[in-house]
């Protein structure tokens, strides 16, 4: 992945972040589903007890955001949240990964989301909901957080505790690096369907003929 090198710091910097602020990365496509406005109320209540958290916004919007912004200015959060709604190349996705501490998938619902695996590329660490694929891909506490969807104050409470430890989220993050080269590599992917074709044959013997 271009740009997936990147120390942390140097990302930061390349955004206009301050050292010391913990940062949570929402990336991807805006839609009302992806639960957005959870995450700006759940951040809100975060930075009324952490004064060092910065949320980045980071996706094309496929609705309008006037509802976002007006909630971001009413709670004097523009300082504290930067909002890149356009197509972001891969150059700039790296480095808003590269800067993020943990990355954050408020879903209300959703199928599947390849999103995980691109946080867990860059060693990133994950909170998500627990809808859809996401239970499957995110091992809880050791990869990530997984909280109930809808609910602001489960997102608060998991974000407070992953931002008070960003060491044990670079183990968490590197974690989840390692289980997706093990388990999503090419090599790997093949020998998964080398045991489904083998379980397939087994049971149905004509089918090799």
């Amino acid at each position: 992945l271009p740009g997936h090198h990147i120390d942390q710091q140097a990302a930061k910097a390349q955004i206009g972040i301050a050292a010391s602020q913990k940062v949570v990365l929402f990336f991807g496509y805006i839609r009302k589903y992806k639960g957005l406005k959870l995450l700006l109320e759940a951040f809100q209540q975060v930075s009324t007890t952490m004064q060092d958290v910065f949320l980045i916004i980071a996706g094309e919007p496929k609705e309008d955001l006037a509802a976002y912004k007006a909630f971001i200015a009413e709670h004097d959060l523009a300082e504290r949240v930067l909002m890149d709604t356009r197509y972001v190349p891969l150059e700039k996705m790296s480095v808003y990964f590269a800067a993020a501490d943990v990355v954050v998938l408020p879903y209300r619902r959703v199928y599947q989301s390849g999103l995980v695996r691109l946080a867990y590329a860059h060693r990133r660490a994950v909170i998500a909901t627990r809808v859809g694929d996401l239970p499957m891909v995110v091992e809880h506490d050791r990869s990530g957080y997984l909280v109930a969807p809808d609910s602001v104050d489960a997102l608060r409470q998991a974000m407070q505790q992953a931002l008070a430890d960003t060491k044990r989220l670079q183990k968490m993050g590197e974690y989840g690096f390692a289980q997706t080269s093990k388990n999503f590599s090419w090599r790997a992917i093949a020998e998964q369907h080398q045991v489904i074709y083998r379980h397939v044959l087994k049971r149905h013997p004509e089918q090799s003929r």
